[in-house]
């Protein structure tokens, strides 16, 4: 059924941090809105790990993007919120 797959491993640096974008993600993950795609998303201390399995190359480019962007959209809020403490 699956024609395509990717998982990546990311060091985010802290497991503060891990936690935090993990929980950020595991609405997404829960509601899996396209039947298209599948992802497991774990946690290994400041490791956020990412599988995503899909019926095609572009369904899959697509997952992986929207993933990433999600990533890095609460990292950099994260940085943001903590230089604005006094």
């Amino acid at each position: 059924m699956w024609r395509a797959e990717a998982k990546f491993k990311l060091d985010v640096g802290s497991e503060d941090l891990a936690e935090v974008i993990f929980r950020a993600l595991e609405p997404e993950v829960e509601s899996q809105p396209s039947p298209r795609v599948t992802v497991r998303l774990d946690l290994d201390g400041r490791f956020i790990l990412v599988e995503l399995k899909a019926d095609s190359t572009a369904a899959l480019r697509a997952a992986v993007n929207s993933y990433l962007r999600w990533i890095s959209a609460v990292s950099r809020s994260l940085r943001e919120v903590s230089s604005l403490r006094l």
